[in-house]
């Protein structure tokens, strides 16, 4: 609400926001003034009515003594009609001292008012508001007998006897009616007041306000990028200074636009030449990554060579010792060669399978997880059993499908697999191995590779991911920031390192199968 509001006071003009708020005070000002008077004097209508309602009660009870004496309701005819005229008196009503009716007149309905109190005291003459209720009032006062006129014969005064009471009820429509004209007038002066001053207010207000919007008018010109703008300096004194400053702050700004459009000639030349040197830098990189990766690969691919040349190498034995011995025939001919034509076609496979890990994929597309996982160690588990190091794969039953370029994807795990075989052969580490943990939640595919290395340094964590870093003797420092580049920019996905209690986990996640953009 309160955003609401400074949103809808920005977009007002200084001149708009003082008249609305000026306008306001003064609105409220008339709308409280109207209230306080209205209530002022409809205070004093209402005492003026209660009092003259109680001189009417008073004048009634008077009036109605003999009634009540002769318990004649003839005697008091006068009175009430002379009572009833009374603008407001609706009701009247005489009681004798045992509250039998003597005589009742007008329309007042007894079960508006609560119940009566308790009558006045003996002695008490006064009339009183005995009950009010949303619409009328109830006065009572009692009736007593009229002391006789002193006589020399009486010892003592008698004292007065109650002989009844008498109640008048007041309608408060005329205290309404009074109290609705007295808002209204109050309410059409004090209006009337209000708008006289808000048209002189507003008068003074574009007489002062003139020189700011002259100044503002400027600056918008100025925004919309309008050259050689100038502010009038007119107004008061404060305006005038502000006027002059944004004239001086202007020809700062055209001067510097200058300099900045003469600095930009020249500037799209070095930002040119600057891209070109990074895409060279870019493609050295590549480069420099795929021709480690080559050697790494052609170091694996010796490893994948030496049992079947060993092999090819026993087959040819056994020809020779076969031949010199005569025990060469057709049979055990055709066998061996079979045998050497199986073990070239596997060596000829290995040699497909490294060159589909550097043929590039134009489009990205889905590929299962296991599938890669299963081809790359293939490729590696000679070097890793060579090397005395037991790779444990763990993963969903169901194949985990990722969304990417495949061949990319297979590289970071050969760069991942190898740096872990590099150090577990480095730090010599009894019992070496390395779990491997496919999974895949959250519509994301994720490749754990985990070894019992025992960690990586706390300062040297933070920066295996940076280009030309290495903790190797003969290392690129390439390998793992290439494989952040193909996770991060080329596939959408993260790649993550941290310690473990026995060693390293480094992380792959690339989005799953299924979330490709439609």
């Amino acid at each position: 609400m309160k955003k609401a509001f400074n949103e809808f006071l920005r977009r007002l003009t200084f001149e708009r926001q003082l008249g609305i708020t000026v306008a306001l005070g003064i609105l409220f000002l008339a709308l409280f003034s109207t209230l306080v008077g209205s209530w002022l004097s409809n205070e004093r209508v209402r005492l003026n009515l209660l009092e003259q309602g109680q001189r009417i009660t008073e004048n009634l009870a008077r009036q109605s003594a003999l009634a009540l004496i002769y318990a004649s309701a003839d005697n008091a005819e006068e009175a009430v009609n002379a009572t009833m005229a009374f603008p407001g008196v609706v009701s009247v009503e005489i009681r004798d001292a045992s509250q039998r009716i003597l005589l009742t007149r007008g329309s007042a309905d007894p079960a508006e008012f609560p119940a009566a109190i308790e009558r006045a005291e003996r002695g008490q003459t006064a009339a009183v508001l005995e009950a009010e209720s949303r619409d009328a009032w109830r006065f009572a006062a009692p009736v007593y007998t009229q002391p006789s006129a002193e006589s020399p014969f009486n010892v003592q005064t008698a004292a007065p006897e109650l002989l009844g009471h008498v109640s008048v009820v007041m309608s408060k429509a005329a205290l309404a009616q009074t109290t609705t004209d007295i808002f209204v007038a109050n309410l059409a002066t004090s209006f009337s007041f209000a708008l006289l001053f808000l048209f002189l207010l507003r008068f003074l207000t574009n007489h002062m306000t003139r020189p700011l919007n002259q100044l503002s008018a400027s600056m918008a010109r100025a925004e919309s990028g309008e050259f050689n703008v100038r502010a009038e300096m007119s107004g008061p004194k404060d305006i005038a200074d502000m006027a002059h400053a944004f004239n001086s702050m202007m020809a700062v700004l055209e001067e510097r636009k200058l300099d900045l459009l003469m600095l930009n000639e020249t500037l799209e030349h070095r930002v040119a030449d600057e891209a070109a040197k990074n895409r060279e830098k870019d493609h050295l990189l590549i480069q420099q990554s795929r021709l480690a990766a080559i050697g790494e690969m052609i170091g694996n691919i010796a490893h994948q060579w030496r049992q079947p040349i060993n092999t090819l190498t026993l087959l040819l034995a056994n020809i020779k010792d076969a031949y010199e011995f005569n025990e060469l025939d057709k049979d055990s001919l055709d066998r061996m060669v079979k045998e050497g034509q199986m073990i070239i076609q596997r060596m000829s496979t290995t040699i497909d399978d490294f060159r589909n890990f550097f043929r590039p994929n134009k489009e990205k597309s889905c590929f299962s997880v296991n599938e890669v996982v299963a081809d790359v160690l293939r490729i590696l588990e000679a070097a890793f059993r060579n090397s005395g190091i037991a790779i444990l794969v763990k993963g969903d039953e169901n194949a985990v499908m990722a969304y990417g370029y495949r061949n990319e994807y297979s590289q970071v795990l050969i760069n991942v697999l190898v740096n872990a075989k590099d150090v577990l052969q480095e730090r010599k580490v009894a019992d070496a191995c390395v779990h491997i943990t496919i999974s895949c939640r959250d519509a994301l595919s994720e490749v754990d590779v985990e070894d019992n290395a025992g960690g990586i340094p706390d300062d040297v964590l933070p920066k295996i991911f940076d280009p030309y870093f290495t903790t190797k003797e003969k290392g690129t420092g390439i390998g793992l920031y290439m494989s952040k580049m193909i996770i991060e920019n080329n596939m959408d996905g993260r790649i993550a390192a941290c310690n473990t209690g026995d060693g390293a986990r480094l992380s792959i996640v690339v989005p799953s199968c299924g979330t490709e953009p439609a």
